[in-house]
């Protein structure tokens, strides 16, 4: 059986399997090593519904038919009068361990948000309400288990699509609309005479109640203290829960605290953690600021977060607070994401979604669900990756949030390119990127027309590509994100590469120098690849090859597969083109070796193409061409199958077979208008059909396109597209052999 697939296959088939016996079948097998009470089960399945014990009976007997118990010993053993236990034998138990109970809303659970409080004291000492206060309200209020906060990254993206000069029913409404949550409560802090004064709504008003109140405290923290108390009240009359308490008592601390939660929701994480650090001072012993403490801590990629999380872990475990567990593994998982260290961060966000999986599905989950697919992209565990996007749809799909739905949508495509579907992907990376730009949110829309650009390169659509990526740049420079400054910035570094557009990838290389001193450690490994490329586009393969080994190195110690694969063709060719063979074939031996190779045809073709390379350079025509057969027939529709094609359409036509050329050229159209490789493809086949003035023009948008000087070979056939298409001989004449194939050329 596979949890990530939600599969149970008995001799090879697969089973049908209800959600809910599936989910007892796997915490049976987890919880193996002893035996499960009815109770247990019922706590942990059936949490918010009212059913009889049967119910259990029923789903085992579902489990059972499922994986073919039906004959001793039992798999499932029931043990009279206390419950059940699994006796089967695993032979991979890793896998059944891999993922959590799917959650559900909870009966009577409402969904809330708070939008960022208005400072209207006059005094710009007190901005830190805006979204300081309002966190220490929403955290206070996450700790009843029947409301669902809106977590303040959603918040702000959607919040984002109208702009700060929005009106506040502008912003009441954006956020039902997006982030669909039942109620928006709007809070404005003002003085009235030495007291504060809190004025706050609740839209829609909750029933029997006029969802209006004022209140009043000398203590400016009082005052979201009482508003949390307040809106429980209001929520729920009839069953009011424990008395809601801000993490400290103490004035100071708590001001402290809201400052640090203003930083941590600007991203200001190094304010975020001295300001953490002072509320530590009063109050050391302090679980919550703790764990706050190192969750910013983690964003920094700091050491000593991964030291706080662990003492926390351990008293978490001492004590039985799997709230507190749960949040412990969740900032080791981040501390982790942000020195890439993608394995160790999976086994923590595991723990995390299977400790918080009792406490419903609020967004932090849908959050960490969407991390952990990430996550599990760059390991090129793309199986797991769409387990853990189907569970993000089912709970949008359940509750209309539209930012959970355009973020499932952006890593589905990205799985669909990067699994060999581009054309898959493209579509749902357009209606992603259409939607995102529809409702203005522009973080969103930058992750999403990033991913668009890559897939429109897989399938030859360069000028998309560049737009895309050009687009998410300039949005990303004029709001400093530095993330998709560095990813976009990489990306077109590549791009023109591959143009051969120096003079355009020089100029994205320096505007990224120009962040690089604010660049996190992770960051800088994508200004490292975009120096590589840069160098390599402008004929300097020897630095490009060093400084793509540097990439290569740091995510293989990372196990980050899938920029590894991406980027060790690349490091090949550029080997192959300063003339260091020998430690190209090392590369390509080290890329077999990658305990993923097997899986990646995109890799494997893109080996095959660069030992043709190899063998061109040799001049063994007949071998490069073999190899070039092989990668086309090999590598999935993309970039790695489109280079072979247009390679081997190339060694066709030298040898005047033109017929196995046009066979090889007949999906490529977008190649052949829009990248120089295919354009060159392109004026030679015109040339060999006889299509004298076509091919001319074909060689004239390739010496547009191209912003590096053109080589001795590359002038000659360019002097005899245009003699030809002056003369128009009445057979083509024979044209010169080339060093190097089409897409290496310059």
């Amino acid at each position: 059986m596979s949890t990530t697939r939600r599969e149970v296959l008995l001799s090879g088939h697969s089973q049908v399997l209800e959600p809910r016996p599936f989910d007892l079948l796997v915490y049976l097998i987890e919880q193996r090593h002893r035996v499960v009470t009815k109770d247990e089960l019922l706590e942990k399945l059936w949490q918010h519904d009212f059913v009889s014990d049967s119910v259990v009976a029923r789903a085992v007997m579902k489990a059972r038919l499922a994986i073919g118990d039906n004959k001793e010993p039992a798999l499932i053993r029931t043990v009279h009068r206390r419950g059940y236990r699994f006796v089967g034998e695993l032979e991979n138990a890793a896998d059944v361990e891999a993922a959590p109970v799917a959650p559900t809303f909870a009966a009577g659970t409402v969904s809330l948000a708070l939008l960022p409080f208005d400072n209207r004291t006059s005094q710009a000492e007190f901005d830190w309400v805006e979204l300081g206060l309002m966190s220490l309200s929403a955290k206070a209020l996450s700790a009843d288990a029947r409301v669902a906060m809106a977590s303040t990254p959603s918040l702000l993206t959607a919040l984002g699509s109208v702009g700060a000069q929005a009106s506040l029913d502008e912003r009441v409404q954006v956020v039902h609309r997006l982030l669909a949550v039942h109620h928006v409560v709007h809070v404005s802090i003002s003085h009235d005479g030495e007291r504060f004064r809190l004025d706050y709504g609740i839209d829609p008003p909750p029933p029997r109640d006029v969802g209006t109140g004022t209140l009043f405290d000398v203590e400016i923290t009082q005052l979201g203290h009482q508003l949390a108390r307040e809106l429980a009240t209001a929520l729920f009359p009839e069953d009011t829960a424990d008395d809601i308490t801000f993490d400290s008592s103490d004035p100071l601390a708590n001001q402290s605290l809201a400052r640090a939660m203003q930083a941590a929701g600007e991203q200001k994480w190094k304010v975020a953690v001295n300001l953490l650090q002072v509320v530590l001072d009063i109050d050391p012993d302090n679980l919550g600021v703790q764990l706050e403490h190192a969750r910013a801590l983690a964003h920094l990629g700091d050491d000593e977060a991964m030291r706080i999380s662990g003492r926390l872990l351990s008293h978490a475990q001492a004590t039985g607070d799997a709230h507190l567990e749960a949040m412990a593994h969740h900032a080791m998982a981040i501390a982790c994401n942000s020195n890439a260290l993608y394995e160790p961060a999976n086994h923590h966000l595991d723990e995390a979604l299977r400790q918080a999986a009792p406490y419903g599905p609020h967004d932090w989950f849908v959050q960490s669900l969407l991390q952990r697919a990430g996550n599990a992209i760059m390991q090129r565990q793309f199986e797991r990756a769409f387990a853990d996007l189907d569970l993000v749809r089912g709970f949008q799909e359940q509750v209309g949030n539209k930012v959970h739905g355009i973020q499932s949508s952006i890593y589905t495509a990205l799985v669909q390119t990067k699994s060999g579907n581009p054309l898959q992907s493209l579509q749902l990376g357009r209606k992603a990127v259409t939607l995102s730009r529809e409702y203005r949110l522009n973080s969103l829309f930058m992750v999403g027309s990033l991913n668009l650009s890559h897939t429109c390169a897989e399938v030859g659509l360069w000028s998309a590509a560049i737009t895309h990526a050009e687009e998410t740049f300039a949005k990303a420079q004029s709001s400093s994100e530095l993330r998709y400054i560095a990813a976009a910035g990489e990306s077109l570094c590549w791009f023109y590469r591959e143009l051969r557009a120096t003079h355009e990838s020089a100029r994205v290389l320096a505007s990224m120098q120009a962040f690089e001193s604010r660049l996190p450690p992770v960051l800088q490994q994508l200004l490292v690849m975009a120096r590589g490329n840069d160098a390599a586009s402008q004929g300097q393969h020897a630095r490009a090859a060093n400084l793509m080994r540097m990439t290569v190195d740091t995510h293989k110690s990372a196990h980050s597969w899938l920029i590894a694969h991406e980027k060790l063709p690349w490091l090949a060719t550029s080997l192959i083109q300063c003339g260091r063979l020998r430690e190209a074939e090392a590369v390509l031996a080290e890329a077999r070796e990658l305990p993923t190779y097997a899986g990646d045809t995109e890799l494997r073709g893109g080996l095959l193409h660069c030992q043709a390379q190899q063998a061109h350079l040799r001049g063994d025509a007949e071998a490069a061409l073999a190899l070039l057969t092989e990668a086309a027939d090999t590598a999935p529709m993309g970039l790695w199958r489109a280079h072979a094609c247009l390679d081997a359409s190339w060694l066709q036509l030298e040898t005047g077979n033109v017929r196995a050329a046009q066979r090889l050229l007949r999906d490529l159209d977008p190649w052949l208008s829009e990248h120089p490789a295919g354009m060159a493809v392109d004026a030679r086949f015109k040339f060999a059909t006889g299509q004298f003035a076509a091919a001319h023009e074909a060689q004239q948008r390739y010496d547009r396109t191209i912003q590096c000087e053109m080589p001795a070979y590359r002038a000659e056939l360019a002097a005899l597209y245009a003699t030809a298409a002056q003369m128009q001989p009445s057979s083509a004449p024979a044209l010169p052999l080339t060093p190097l194939l089409p897409t290496k050329m310059p």
